[in-house]
């Protein structure tokens, strides 16, 4: 791959260098797609099929045997060309762009591999292009150094952002909820502080 100019290069830089990859984001989604089923009623998550661990771990294969093969497709677009030719260089060379490349990369090529996998021969089905559209969603909506509120889980955080900083977060923001509820409980009430005698 030829770098023509400093900003290409700094691009190619983020590129390489984005982390979590896009294999261990997988891993964190399957973990959390398969415990959301066994924790959850049918009801509450009524817009989502409840997966069996082994359905889960049958689609995040297959997709990622798709990424690996697959070969991104340039544009119009400068910035898509420099990520494709990087994806492609990655894929020549033998190497998987799931263990090499996280989400910048991930998101120039995710039309293109979604629409492989519901065009091979046996297509996709229902809860499998469910399954891929959620993961897309979290993608597109992970913001980069975006820490969400203070009282917010943010589940494109827990896939996307540093392993383990989501989790970490989770668990200090239920620490502090419980000190907050023991502080409530602790507190002296008003007919406590104030006698009978005092009242006009």
């Amino acid at each position: 791959m030829t770098i023509t100019t400093i900003d290409e290069e700094d691009i190619v830089q983020n590129i390489l260098q984005d982390r979590p990859t896009i294999e261990t984001a997988f891993k964190t989604y399957l973990s959390w797609v398969v415990a959301r089923s066994l924790t959850s009623e049918e009801s509450e998550v009524s817009y989502v099929p409840m997966y069996k661990n082994t359905e889960a771990l049958a689609y995040v294969r297959r997709l990622l045997k798709t990424i690996n093969q697959h070969k991104c497709e340039k544009n119009n677009s400068n910035f898509r060309s420099i990520i494709c030719n990087v994806w492609n260089k990655v894929v020549e060379s033998n190497q998987k762009p799931s263990k090499c490349l996280g989400r910048l990369a991930l998101l120039q090529a995710w039309k293109g591999i979604v629409s492989s996998l519901e065009n091979s021969e046996i297509g996709v089905t229902n809860n499998e292009k469910i399954f891929y559209e959620e993961f897309g969603l979290l993608m597109i909506e992970f913001k980069l150094n975006n820490t969400a509120d203070v009282d917010d889980d943010s589940n494109p955080n827990l896939i996307w952002d540093s392993p383990g900083a989501e989790l970490e977060r989770r668990r200090k923001r239920r620490v502090d909820r419980a000190e907050k509820i023991k502080k409530r409980k602790d507190a002296p009430r008003i007919e406590d502080l104030t006698e009978e005698n005092d009242l006009p």
